[in-house]
């Protein structure tokens, strides 16, 4: 089964190779005594030695240890079913194992923000981040704030023909933006404008400073998804939840996850500590509400609606839901994501499903009528 995920990977996922110099992993770890674990169904490799591990992942250029993410500008290969990684690569993992320092890779970061959760929550009270304010009347949804994955150094995932998950997102989160600025008395935001790299704090404050303005919104975080299987294929809402509602669910969740390293997370989380109380299941309900309405518009076919632990979900304290908007890894989605016409289409309708539930929320006093 590996072997045929490894297969399809190498048919659809070709990049040049002429301008980027490649290495066996197998022979690289071999002259190094590196010891390779790899996991194909999500989509990464291990590479141990002396107690200390790196990560690496077969559809995102990141190169992961310990509490840090270093984006990379290639991608991993194959090549009769090998695996060949970027000379760069190779350079980056020497280094990191030629450090005296004992570096360790979390394996898996939510569990590492968990186990910190403790730690902060003693501290939180001492903290400078002022909590909002909650009004007990009822106040209008005003506003929506969209929020385009990746960006800058973060590319996100390289998709077939490699289209880049960072500029796709962004192009069509604008075209999704003016469909949305059509609405008289809703105001618009995006997270950013261009190709610039936003921590998880910079997006949860971004929202928060818009609360404080006097707002109301809900967050729509807009992604492209990819898959080691090119078959995979469809669009999906994903809402919050401890757990991810299956395997590829929660395979989405850490490749969606992993961008954001240790040190981002825990500012994040002491944040999260102060506001905590605000996050109910009023909330939840609210954003299952929101991704409905979405997927009612949505005539993309397979879609669905699933849940898993998406840090810019689980951290932000308005309805939320995260966009995969097509499997980049797919060729037939890729080509419609490369289409205009096709994201024209498809951020009318994602901008409709986002517009009935502003009305319903706002004619029934947040559903409670």
């Amino acid at each position: 089964m590996e072997r045929k995920k490894l297969i399809f990977f190498l048919i659809f996922f070709i990049f040049s190779s002429q301008t980027v110099n490649y290495v066996s992993l197998i022979e690289f770890a071999k002259k190094r005594s590196f010891i390779i674990k790899s996991n194909f169904d999500f989509g990464y490799i291990d590479l141990i030695k002396d107690n200390k591990n790196v990560r690496i992942f077969l559809n995102m250029p990141y190169v992961i240890y310990e509490d840090k993410v270093i984006f990379m500008n290639e991608n991993i290969t194959f090549k009769n079913g090998e695996v060949f990684i970027p000379l760069s690569y190779a350079k980056e993992i020497e280094n990191i194992f030629e450090k005296k320092t004992n570096l360790i890779l979390s394996t898996n970061l939510t569990k590492a923000s968990s186990k910190t959760q403790s730690k902060i929550s003693q501290s939180s009270s001492k903290s400078s981040v002022t909590p909002v304010n909650v009004k007990s009347s009822f106040k209008p949804m005003n506003c929506i704030i969209i929020d385009p994955g990746h960006g800058g150094k973060d590319p996100g995932g390289l998709g077939v023909g490699g289209l880049e998950e960072k500029t796709l997102v962004l192009n069509f989160s604008k075209v999704l933006a003016n469909k949305l600025k059509a609405k008289e008395g809703i105001k618009v935001y995006l997270t950013r404008n261009s190709d610039s790299y936003m921590s998880l704090k910079e997006r949860i404050d971004f929202v928060k400073k818009i609360v404080d303005k006097g707002y109301n919104p809900v967050f729509i975080s807009i992604h492209g998804n990819i898959s080691l299987n090119p078959k995979v294929s469809g669009f999906e809402i994903y809402t919050l939840s401890e757990k991810g509602s299956d395997e590829l669910a929660s395979s989405v969740e850490m490749k969606e996850n992993i961008n954001f390293d240790i040190k981002d997370i825990k500012e994040t989380e002491e944040l999260f500590e102060i506001i905590k109380d605000l996050i109910s299941d009023g909330l939840q309900m609210q954003s299952e509400k929101l991704s409905k309405n979405i997927l009612k518009k949505v005539s993309v076919s397979p879609k669905s609606i699933k849940k898993a632990n998406f840090y810019v979900l689980r951290y932000n304290f308005v309805p939320s839901v995260l966009i995969e908007i097509g499997y980049m890894s797919n060729l037939k989605e890729a080509k419609n994501l490369s289409d205009k016409n096709y994201l024209e289409k498809l951020g009318n309708s994602i901008a409709e499903g986002i517009n009935d539930f502003v009305y319903y929320y706002n004619k029934t006093g947040g559903f409670l009528r």
